[in-house]
């Protein structure tokens, strides 16, 4: 037996929320990094909310870079309005309290989300599973670096709206018979792309919970399948609708990466790996990578990637059959799902990226959290005979939970500054060029041209065309007086990248 508490939503919530509060206590005063550049610091359409309505016209207000600029007008509403919150202030309090507290609601919604959907399959009442995967969820250190990252409240925000969608189509009939379950979802559309993704997971639910019978055969699978495609046809539309919208307004300077295809293709089966992998051992992460693309079909890596791919599918198919398993499969097709964006035909910039986990975890989590309950169902003798067993089982979870709280506030310290955030990559992914020169960058701030322009020479044998690297050097060569070297590298700048106008405003500032 669970003890009643345990069984108190109220109880289970509020617990969680604290244990939030203390996992990201000490992140609020984190700095800017990465893309907070040019999307919040150097963006000067968020200095104004009259500047709000052209955010859903013009897709240049979302950052001073055009190879960055695409359409996310409630993401750039979202900065503008923390900026004028924030007393019209570049202070990352402001910003840092509302992704927490947008992160909170998740979290509470993501709980609703997972009782509801086992409820489907069983008679018992949840609360005290549903708190597992949601905590899990919740203070695993992966998502520190999408918590801390500005930029990618994209993601987390997106993340939310379609849980709140998923949980709407579920628990209100009403808003399902008018198809107003589709409002959150394009909502989460105009903070990320990716909220299109949320048709093919609505397929997946009706499919296994409303559309698919206790006894599954060929037959009967088709009819569901043909079920399913008219009771989900309104949301692909809506989604593609939504697809359209986004193409059509991001503008033809907007370049997503630099990789081949085809290889960026073969890849991302080890990246699924993974981000698989992280979910259980999540030691080495890593703010910007050194992974780099296979080459071939032949490397072992994408042998190892594509087994584990054809493996998790047939799993999702055999959880399948049996209702009872349903939520497992539901799970990891989610989690697949939800990877398509990232990880698919769409080459990126960067190989794999921690942040872009967010969104796919959460049904990661909930189908390994609901597995391993099973197993514990099946196996009663293993694990529920005794008392002492019980609390055996419930100290495990709570000291597993502290253990990934504990992380994800190491994290949170690694992500204090430019200097403790570049210092970790150049740890952990020490043939990342970007990562020698962000650190480099940091020290340069400081003052220490010494060794600013020692890492600017590592990062050179990575990136030798790289327009930012090269002003780096011009500006670390022009501060010691070799005015000739540095006039050169910013030349050299204008001439790798002339559409990026830092280059030539760091050439005219010299």
């Amino acid at each position: 037996m669970v003890p009643s508490i345990f069984r108190n939503p109220t109880f289970l919530i509020g617990a969680l929320v604290v244990a939030l509060i203390v996992t990201y206590s000490n992140h609020f005063n984190n700095s800017f990094h990465f893309d907070d550049s040019h999307t919040v610091v150097n963006n000067n359409y968020i200095r104004s909310l009259n500047n709000l309505p052209i955010f859903f016209s013009e897709t240049n207000t979302i950052s001073s870079l055009p190879k960055n600029q695409t359409y996310r007008p409630l993401f750039t509403s979202s900065i503008a309005i923390d900026y004028w919150l924030g007393g019209k202030q570049m202070k990352s309090l402001p910003f840092h309290i509302s992704m927490f507290l947008f992160f909170a609601v998740q979290c509470c919604v993501m709980y609703y989300l997972f009782r509801e959907i086992v409820v489907t399959v069983r008679a018992e009442s949840p609360n005290w599973f549903a708190i597992i995967p949601t905590a899990w969820y919740a203070l695993h250190p992966v998502n520190a670096e999408t918590i801390n990252y500005i930029t990618s409240r994209s993601d987390s925000y997106s993340t939310l709206f379609i849980v709140i969608a998923l949980l709407f189509y579920i628990k209100k009939k009403k808003l399902r018979k008018y198809g107003l379950y589709l409002i959150p979802v394009g909502i989460a559309c105009l903070f990320k792309q990716t909220g299109i993704m949320f048709a093919p997971i609505l397929f997946v639910y009706i499919f296994l919970f409303e559309a698919l019978p206790q006894e599954v055969d060929f037959k009967n699978a088709y009819y569901s399948i043909i079920k399913t495609l008219r009771l989900t046809l309104a949301a692909f539309l809506f989604s593609g609708a939504m697809y359209l919208l986004q193409d059509l307004m991001t503008p033809s300077t907007f370049v997503p990466g630099a990789h081949s295809v085809a290889h960026y293709l073969i890849t991302q089966p080890y990246v699924i790996l993974r981000y698989f992998t992280i979910l259980f051992f999540p030691f080495d992460l890593s703010a910007d990578t050194d992974w780099g693309l296979l080459r071939t079909v032949l490397d072992d890596k994408f042998v190892l990637g594509l087994t584990f791919l054809a493996a998790t599918v047939c799993l999702i198919c055999k959880f399948a059959i049996k209702t009872k398993y349903r939520p497992v499969s539901f799970g990891l097709a989610w989690f697949l799902i939800a990877l398509v964006p990232t990880s698919s035909v769409i080459p990126l910039s960067e190989v794999t990226n921690d942040h872009r986990v967010f969104f796919p975890f959460v049904g990661l989590v909930f189908a390994v959290a609901y597995w391993v309950w099973i197993q514990i169902e099946n196996h009663p003798s293993l694990f529920l005979n005794s008392m002492h067993k019980k609390v055996v089982i419930f100290a495990s979870v709570i000291l597993i939970l502290s253990a990934f709280a504990y992380g994800t506030h190491q994290r949170n310290i690694t992500w204090n500054s430019e200097k403790s955030l570049w210092k970790d990559v150049t740890e952990k992914s020490p043939k990342n060029g970007r990562g020698l020169m962000n650190y480099g960058l940091a020290l340069l701030r400081d003052g220490d041209y010494a060794q600013a322009e020692q890492y600017f020479n590592l990062a050179y044998n990575y990136l030798p065309y790289y327009s930012y690297l090269q002003i780096n050097l011009g500006v670390v060569k022009s501060s010691t007086n070799r005015l000739a070297e540095a006039e050169d590298h910013f030349k050299m700048a204008i001439r790798f990248d002339a559409e990026n106008p830092e280059s030539h405003y760091f050439y005219g500032k010299f």
